[in-house]
């Protein structure tokens, strides 16, 4: 869980995504950052009543949208391997599951990071999805919009 300060750290550098109801109370967002080419997303949520309806969906397809917008040349994460909302979820959009190999230095120092804020290095994973210079659309979008 990430600090207040943190979370408006994102939302100053415009990289803070929120999806809200009618009532324009918060259901879930997304914050990232941009580094050497990638938007790296930090942290996705969506409250736990409100999962399966395509909010957490929604949020990826607009930080896709805003590294396309960006020309950037890769979205990535990190996150647990074996929980249905992790790891699957991400690969359904098109993220693929990096091994050791695949890591380059900035992946390789968040995990060392998360490693020493006790998440367990065994149960985590990176994940990448590159982009192309084309703008998503319904024949290419990874979210199948």
């Amino acid at each position: 869980m990430q600090s207040v300060d943190a979370h408006l750290g994102f939302v100053r550098a415009g990289l803070s995504w929120v999806a809200v109801d009618d009532l324009d109370r918060p259901l879930g967002f997304l914050c990232a950052e941009i580094s050497d080419g990638a938007l790296h997303i930090w942290q996705l949520a969506v409250r736990h009543e409100h999962q399966g309806r395509g909010l957490g969906r929604a949020l990826i397809a607009a930080a896709i949208a805003h590294a396309f917008d960006r020309s950037l040349a890769e979205v990535t994460l990190t996150t647990f391997r074996e929980l249905a909302w992790n790891e699957r979820f991400y690969r359904k959009l098109g993220f693929l599951t990096l091994d050791e190999e695949g890591l380059d230095a900035r992946l390789t120092q968040i995990l060392a990071k998360e490693a020493t804020y006790d998440l367990p290095t065994d149960r985590r994973c990176a994940m990448r999805l590159l982009l192309d210079d084309r703008q998503p659309d319904a024949g290419n979008d990874p979210l199948g919009r």
